[in-house]
C-alpha cells in the first residue's frame, strides 16, 4: 500500500484553519492525502510536533474520505522519540508513515538500518515510505540502497526554476528506482512558485506508480490551489494522470516551451 492520488507536505496544523476549514480546502482542489509533520529532531530540534491537534485534523480528514499520511524528521540516536511520534501517528488512525531522512543520515548505513527496524516495529504493520533527496546522483555518501527497504519511495525533485537542467523530474524518481525503491511517489513544491510553474513541474513528474505531493501548505497561494486542483489523478489510479480540459492545452503548450529552448 502507498499514497495515490494528490496530497500535500503539513508542517503546522493551525496554519490551515479549522478541521473543517482544512478539510474544505482538501476537497475543494481534490486531495486524497495529507502528510502533517509529526516529529523533527532535525537541527539540534527534539520535539514532537502537532501533539494537541494532530487526532481531531486526523479525525476530520479521515470522515471526509482523505488519508492521512504523518511525516518526521528523523536523526540517529532519538529512535525512541522517533517511534514514539509514530506509535501517536497510528493511534491517530494513520494510513501509513514517511520519513524524511536527511543530512544526519549521509555515510551512516548502520543507522539508516536501525531507523527502518524501529519504525517497522513502531508502525505495527503500517506501510512505511521514505523522503529525502531527489536524486541519488548528487548525494552519494547518502545510503539510498538501505533506506529501500521501505514500502515507497517520496524523491524531493523541486526544480521550479529549471535549476538542475532537462528532465530532472524524470531522473530523479529514474534514480530512486535504480538504487531499490520499487514504488515511487515524486514530491514536487509550490514554494515561490506561480500558477504556471506548478503546472509546468508536474507536467514534467513521472507519476506511473498513481500519486504526488506537494511541498507545503503552508507555501500554497490560491493561485498555485487553482493550479493543484486542474490537475486530474485519481487516487484510485496506478498508471498515470492526466490534466483537466481546462488545463489540457496549457500543459501541452509547456512542454513543448519546455523541449525546445535548447
Amino acid at each position: 500500500m502507498h499514497p495515490t492520488g494528490k496530497g500535500m507536505f503539513v508542517r503546522n496544523w493551525t496554519i490551515t484553519g479549522s478541521p473543517a476549514e482544512a478539510v474544505g480546502r482538501a476537497k475543494s482542489v481534490g486531495l486524497a492525502w495529507v502528510s502533517p509533520l509529526y516529529g523533527w529532531w532535525g537541527a539540534g530540534k527534539k520535539a514532537p510536533r502537532n501533539v494537541s491537534t494532530g487526532a481531531k485534523y486526523a479525525q476530520a480528514f479521515r470522515a471526509a474520505g482523505i488519508d492521512v499520511w504523518p511525516w518526521i524528521y528523523p536523526v540517529p540516536g532519538r529512535e525512541a522519540e522517533v517511534a514514539a511520534a509514530i506509535k501517536r501517528a497510528v493511534a491517530d488512525g494513520a494510513a501509513g508513515i514517511i520519513l524524511d531522512p536527511e543530512a544526519e543520515y549521509r555515510k551512516q548505513p548502520k543507522a539508516a538500518a536501525q531507523l527502518m527496524q524501529v519504525a517497522r516495529e513502531a508502525a505495527g504493520g503500517l506501510p512505511i515510505g521514505v523522503s529525502s533527496y531527489g536524486y541519488t546522483k548528487y548525494h552519494p555518501t547518502f545510503p539510498y540502497e538501505t533506506f529501500a527497504s521501505a514500502d515507497f519511495g517520496v524523491p524531493q525533485v523541486y526544480d521550479l526554476k529549471d535549476n538542475q537542467g532537462k528532465d530532472y523530474q524524470r531522473k530523479g524518481v529514474d534514480s530512486w528506482r535504480a538504487a531499490g525503491f520499487n514504488v515511487v511517489i515524486p514530491a514536487l513544491t509550490t514554494a515561490s512558485a506561480s500558477r504556471t510553474e506548478v503546472l509546468a513541474e508536474y507536467a514534467q513528474a513521472p507519476v506511473d506508480d498513481g500519486g504526488v505531493v506537494w511541498w507545503d501548505w503552508q507555501t500554497t497561494s490560491t493561485s498555485e490551489w487553482g493550479a493543484i486542483a486542474d490537475i486530474d489523478l485519481e487516487p484510485s489510479s496506478l498508471t498515470g494522470a492526466g490534466i483537466t480540459a481546462a488545463s489540457a492545452v496549457m500543459v501541452a503548450g509547456l512542454v513543448w516551451w519546455w523541449t525546445r529552448r535548447g
